[in-house]
């Protein structure tokens, strides 16, 4: 039975180590799309600043788990190479598209007489409507490949030198058109507001500090996509 874990002499190290980011990116994925729903407010911190007018702050729960799954993006494109960080992407863009799907049919089917006191519970945790899940995907779908490309370039550009500059603006740029093409996709009420008061003024209540909280989350992360890379060079 403890055969199973011995190390295999048929794999290779870059192998095993490119299996365990995979592995870690996805868990990333699929914990930002449960818990990402969830947004919490920046204590009382508002924005006023004209023609800005933004009575409350808040941040979505997959800041979590957002910095890592760009990081991976990272030491995958600047190991592996892009095709292995554009192969990762397509299988995590259909685990979110079977996410999606599976979580309809689970809310749709009717529950047993001893789940009945858990529906409300499983409905609304599980339960996100087509539109959230279409603008998840369309998010992930345009952002995600964006900054494996981006990153690429730059680092090409810069001859893979200044790592810290390719990672993060690759990040900054990604992650501001992810997290406004995701709430836009999933929240925008049309109406005639001002651009920057009523369902507008909450969008960017969501979009503008999840994006700031983001990029710190970037620069803070750079360590990890050094260390990483490192980790994952070594045979």
């Amino acid at each position: 039975m403890f055969s199973f874990f011995k190390k295999s002499d048929t794999v290779t190290s870059q192998e095993t180590k490119l299996v365990i980011l995979a592995s870690i990116y996805m868990f990333c994925i699929l914990m930002t799309e449960i818990m990402g729903v969830k947004t919490s407010p920046l204590g009382h911190i508002s924005l006023h600043f004209w023609p800005i007018n933004i009575p409350q702050l808040k941040v979505s729960m997959a800041i979590f788990f957002i910095p890592f799954i760009y990081c991976i993006n990272d030491i995958i494109a600047q190991v592996f190479g892009y095709t292995a960080a554009r192969n990762i992407y397509r299988i995590s863009l259909f685990l979110i598209i079977a996410l999606a799907f599976f979580s309809w049919l689970t809310t749709a089917l009717p529950a047993s007489m001893i789940f009945m006191d858990k529906e409300a519970a499983y409905d609304t945790i599980f339960g996100q409507t087509l539109r959230f899940s279409l603008a998840s995907i369309t998010a992930f779908a345009v952002s995600d490949i964006l900054d494996v490309i981006i990153f690429c370039k730059l680092r090409d550009k810069l001859k893979g030198k200044s790592l810290w500059l390719s990672t993060n603006l690759s990040n900054f740029i990604s992650e501001g058109l992810d997290g406004a093409l995701f709430v836009y996709l999933a929240m925008y009420v049309p109406g005639t507001e001002s651009f920057w008061s009523g369902n507008h003024a909450f969008m960017w209540g969501v979009i503008l500090p999840y994006w700031v909280f983001r990029c710190g989350m970037s620069i803070l992360s750079t360590p990890f996509v050094y260390w990483g890379v490192s980790w994952a060079r070594k045979v």
